[in-house]
């Protein structure tokens, strides 16, 4: 083979591969979604330590969860690696995006409350006070009533268990 036919194959080549990594890095960018406060995500759990959960949103972003948000009344984790985890951008910092379960008041400006209302994303609030027919409660930091009949399946508990409670 000549040297010549060598030289025009390994341009060749070299152009080739710079055209697939033109289109894998062009591909790279038009796989990653921009988020912003209140979007629903489903992710993939990609690593799980003691405080947090790290799911994989696609291409170049990350988010991670707080663990205590997902677990259950006994405290346990019923999630693994490779589990979608669902929940709503609450954050974004250096770290990456943060995922609640539901919007709470460290995330929150004072549009939150509408906001939220209008996309159908559940809030929590705390429960301060009893009241005829249920509770006084604070969501987002403005005033709010839970009917008891909203506020257990089972409406034989005395009220009082549920003041201090965040729902």
């Amino acid at each position: 083979m000549s040297e010549r036919v060598k030289e025009t194959r390994s341009k060749s080549a070299i152009k080739v591969m710079r055209e697939e990594y033109n289109r894998l890095l062009e591909e790279s960018f038009q796989n990653t979604a921009e988020y912003k406060k209140g979007d629903v995500v489903e992710a993939p759990i990609i690593d799980i330590s003691d405080k947090y959960i790290i799911v994989n949103l696609g291409g170049k972003y990350d988010a991670y969860a707080d663990v205590s948000e997902y677990t259950d009344e006994k405290g346990e984790l019923n999630y693994s690696i490779g589990d979608i985890l669902k929940g709503y951008i609450v954050d974004s910092n250096e770290q990456g995006f943060v995922i609640g379960k539901s919007l709470t008041r460290q995330y929150v400006d004072k549009n939150a409350l509408m906001d939220a209302y209008e996309r159908k994303i559940p809030v929590a609030g705390k429960v301060y006070g009893i009241t005829k027919g249920g509770f006084n409660v604070d969501v987002l930091g403005a005033r709010a009533f839970c009917p008891l009949s909203q506020i257990s399946l089972h409406g034989a508990e005395p009220k009082e268990k549920y003041i201090g409670k965040t729902m």
